[in-house]
């Protein structure tokens, strides 16, 4: 990220990418909500749960 902000190129990560699904309503709720709780659940994620449960939480209502 320090190379990206170095040479003023804007970076997103998978949860950015998460909400521009939803936000285009291009791929089901019960998908993102499927790979949201994968993420959650793997050891080998480290993504914030924080901001995975608030998207669970959305996504659910």
């Amino acid at each position: 990220m320090t190379v990206a902000t170095a040479r003023a190129v804007r970076v997103h990560g998978v949860l950015w990418i998460i909400d521009e699904l939803h936000a285009a309503g291009v791929c089901e709720v019960e998908l993102l909500i499927s790979a949201l709780q994968v993420w959650r659940a793997d050891d080998a994620v480290f993504l914030p749960v924080a901001e995975i449960d608030k998207r669970l939480r959305r996504f659910s209502a």
